[in-house]
C-alpha cells in the first residue's frame, strides 16, 4: 500500500526509522540551543537600556564627567 522502504546513498530505511531520527535531532537541537541561555537574565540587562532614560542616560553623565574632568586639566596647566 505505502512504500515504506527509501533509499539514500545505496543504503535502505525505514521510513518509521527516519521519522524517528528526525525527531531525536529536533529534541537534541532544541535542548541544546536553549540550555545554553538565561532567556529571563538577558531581558532584565536590556530592561533600562534605549532611548527611554536608560543608555542615553549613562552616556550623558560619562560625557559630563570626562568634560570636568578636562576643564580641572586645562585649569591646572594654566
Amino acid at each position: 500500500m505505502y512504500i515504506m522502504d527509501l533509499s539514500f546513498f545505496g543504503f535502505k530505511l525505514n521510513l518509521e526509522v527516519l521519522i524517528l531520527i528526525g525527531i531525536v535531532y529536533l529534541i537534541l537541537v532544541v535542548n541544546t540551543l536553549t540550555s545554553c541561555c538565561n532567556v529571563s537574565g538577558i531581558t532584565e540587562g536590556f530592561a533600562g537600556g534605549g532611548v527611554i532614560g536608560g543608555t542615553d542616560n549613562v552616556v550623558k553623565d560619562v560625557a559630563s564627567q570626562v568634560a570636568s574632568g578636562m576643564n580641572m586639566l586645562q585649569n591646572a596647566i594654566r
